[in-house]
């Protein structure tokens, strides 16, 4: 199991490495879900050929997987800021000094 996670955990940043280059996360969701008619053709094949369910089954935990580890990654890719972005601590000053550049100008301000 935990040998299946790490290859889903790998997948799912290998295809995320994809939005850098200017695939749309969007579109990736796509390639990693498996809609809903093919799981359910899935599932109904596999209900025929009981030797075929394991495989259908894992197959389709796989990719749900992957989609989890996919999420996981763009939420912690909004949680945080670029490299070379302002952290929370330089926009605070940066707001503070702008503050006080403000209140300077309108004391010294001559009409």
């Amino acid at each position: 199991m935990d040998l299946e996670i790490n290859m889903a955990r790998n997948e799912a940043q290998s295809l995320f490495g994809l939005v850098a280059r200017g695939t749309s996360v969007e579109s990736l969701r796509e390639l990693i879900g498996v809609p809903e008619s093919t799981r359910s053709a899935l599932l109904h094949f596999a209900a025929l050929d009981p030797a075929d369910t394991s495989w259908v089954e894992n197959t389709l935990r796989f990719r749900d997987v992957v989609a989890q580890e996919f999420e996981s990654l763009v939420e912690k890719s909004l949680l945080t800021p670029p490299v070379g972005a302002p952290g929370p601590a330089c926009l605070a000053l940066e707001s503070a000094l702008s503050t006080q550049a403000t209140s300077y100008e309108q004391q010294h301000a001559t009409y």
